[in-house]
């Protein structure tokens, strides 16, 4: 799911729009309903549900430009999702944030503006003779006023599994638009229009936004296996463009017990094409965290 400090059971695999894992680690408190029997009985309908709110504090890990003192901004997040079929889960979270800038013309300086987002998302998991699988998608944008989101981004995806008494592994297909329609007259979270510095919806030091940049869309194909000896093997190959760039990049990841801790070490290739050049890098990351 890629995310580490999300509202609950977001059903992305690799490019949640709202809530992942693309900010550092925030100070915060988390409240969740520990029981689904709980609730008033006119609720019965929605079956097992579930709330969870987040309250929490961002602050940049690198300086912001014309801006003395980095300044911190409080995070308030809630996350309501349901069953109301076997099977079906549908869910509802709200963001909101002062620590999205903009470039204010007249100061000539970013100044920070307070964004409230909203996200949709649904996911249906059946068996299809003995294969399970799910369809899942999401929907988010700037939410103004109301329920609806202006504008707004969506991934939607398709997944599966296979089991044996010592493994279990997962098989996906995910889509990714992150496109929005901007104009000068709707500045939105993903719009940067003729300013720099830009909009900082997503960058990985300010927000909880896509991993995926904005203005960007395609698609990504995933296989992960764990096996009961604590070994586990990765793999994504993605595919997305932005205007005349295409962007390729496949990932391969592998995971084993080491000295009563966790060992992970990946290999990264991405390529670049747009008509002016071609471009490659090549990375290779390790790390090793011990539990207790």
């Amino acid at each position: 799911m890629q995310s580490a400090y999300r509202t609950g059971g977001n059903s992305s695999n690799d490019n949640a729009q709202l809530l992942s894992n693309h900010a550092p680690p925030m100070t915060g408190l988390r409240l969740t309903r520990a029981s689904s029997q709980l609730g008033p009985s006119f609720l019965s309908f929605l079956g097992p549900w579930q709330v969870t709110a987040i309250a929490a504090q961002q602050r940049p890990s690198q300086p912001i430009a014309n801006v003395k003192k980095n300044p911190s901004s409080n995070l308030w997040a809630l996350r309501f999702a349901a069953t109301p079929l076997p099977g079906l889960e549908i869910a509802t979270s709200t963001l909101s944030s002062e620590f999205v800038f903009e470039y204010d013309r007249t100061l000539e300086r970013e100044t920070p503006k307070k964004q409230t987002l909203q996200s949709f998302d649904v996911k249906y998991s059946m068996l299809a003779g003995q294969i399970p699988f799910s369809i899942y998608g999401e929907w988010m944008g700037h939410n103004q006023s109301g329920l609806t989101p202006i504008s707004p981004t969506f991934t939607a995806g398709f997944e599966t599994f296979t089991a044996t008494a010592s493994s279990r592994s997962k098989y996906y297909i995910e889509y990714t638009d992150n496109e929005q329609n901007c104009s000068e007259s709707r500045v939105l979270v993903g719009c940067n229009l003729d300013v720099v510095p830009k909009n900082q919806f997503t960058n990985r030091d300010w927000w909880l936004g896509s991993a995926l940049p904005q203005q960007m869309s395609g698609w990504t194909l995933g296989y992960e296996r764990f096996e009961s000896s604590g070994q586990g093997y990765g793999a994504k190959l993605k595919r997305h463009s932005k205007e005349e760039s295409d962007f390729s990049e496949l990932e391969l990841r592998y995971q084993r017990g080491l000295f009563n801790g966790l060992w992970r070490v990946s290999a990264n290739y991405v390529r670049q094409e747009n008509p002016q050049d071609t471009s490659s890098d090549t990375r290779f990351s390790s790390s090793w965290e011990y539990r207790f």
